[in-house]
């Protein structure tokens, strides 16, 4: 797809969200790697003998318990943060 994309022309406007890129292209992109992941998805169902619908509930499951980072602030480092009682010394 990208090979076939022509060279913008002269004079032509770079859009702000897109670029170069021709409109419909980032959609098409989106729509050929959902086609992959759900074909992916599929095959590993059938592998191990699960609906799809079983895959997406384990998937959620293991998202789930997976313990999330902690976030910090711009200016704060994982070294600034203690407990309160920190404050005080």
């Amino acid at each position: 797809m990208l090979q076939k994309i022509p060279s913008p022309l002269s004079g032509a406007i770079c859009n702000e969200k897109r670029g170069w890129l021709p409109a419909g292209f980032m959609e098409n992109c989106r729509d050929i790697l959902s086609a992959i992941a759900q074909g992916n998805m599929q095959k590993i169902c059938n592998e191990k003998n699960i609906s799809l619908e079983e895959f997406k509930a384990a998937e959620d499951d293991t998202k789930s318990e997976t313990p999330q980072p902690e976030v910090f602030d711009s200016d704060e480092t994982e070294s600034d943060v203690g407990d309160e009682n920190d404050l005080d010394e």
